[in-house]
């Protein structure tokens, strides 16, 4: 199979699995895989992040590799959507070495506090950050006053992701 024609053909749930099984726990494969959403092309790069994310939940150590370049390419203003609420979707469930921590952070906030951040990416971002504070307590406060701040004009996804993430963090 050669991942980027496969995944021009169409954009489905279905075709995004095939590809992950393809790719599997194959460290080469994969790496072509994660070298189509940071080629950034406008049709692939959320299909292979679609594809990406359903190999990661599988086989999480295969994006260990790619951290430190995938929190970076959160910072691109030119990415797809769909790459962005990828990436942060599966940051949620990744343990991030503790020297990437601080720009993940930031970047986190950015995302979250940028009206317009998708709806999806505002929420996970919620998540990610939680998880940060479970690390690094201290920053629970501000955390609470950045999600004060994003539920001013939030839709009831964001506030239901809000309402949560205020809750685990009362428990910290």
């Amino acid at each position: 199979m050669i991942i980027s024609e496969t995944l021009r053909l169409r954009q489905s749930k279905a075709l995004a699995k095939k590809v992950a099984r393809y790719v599997g726990d194959d460290r080469e494969r994969f790496g072509t895989l994660m070298q189509l959403i940071f080629d950034n092309d406008q049709v692939i790069a959320p299909r292979a992040a679609w594809a990406m994310n359903t190999c990661v939940e599988k086989y999480p150590h295969l994006v260990k590799p790619y951290l430190k370049k995938m929190i970076a390419q959160l910072k691109r203003t030119d990415m797809h959507p769909g790459v962005t609420r990828n990436i942060v979707r599966i940051l949620q469930y990744v343990d991030v070495p503790e020297n990437l921590l601080g720009t993940l952070t930031n970047t986190c906030y950015d995302l979250m506090l940028d009206p317009a951040s998708p709806i999806a990416v505002k929420a996970f971002t919620m998540t990610v950050l939680l998880n940060i504070c479970k690390r690094e307590p201290e920053l629970k406060n501000e955390l609470k006053v950045a999600i004060a701040a994003v539920l001013e004009n939030s839709t009831a996804a964001t506030r239901s992701r809000a309402k949560h993430t205020l809750m685990a963090l009362d428990k910290l």
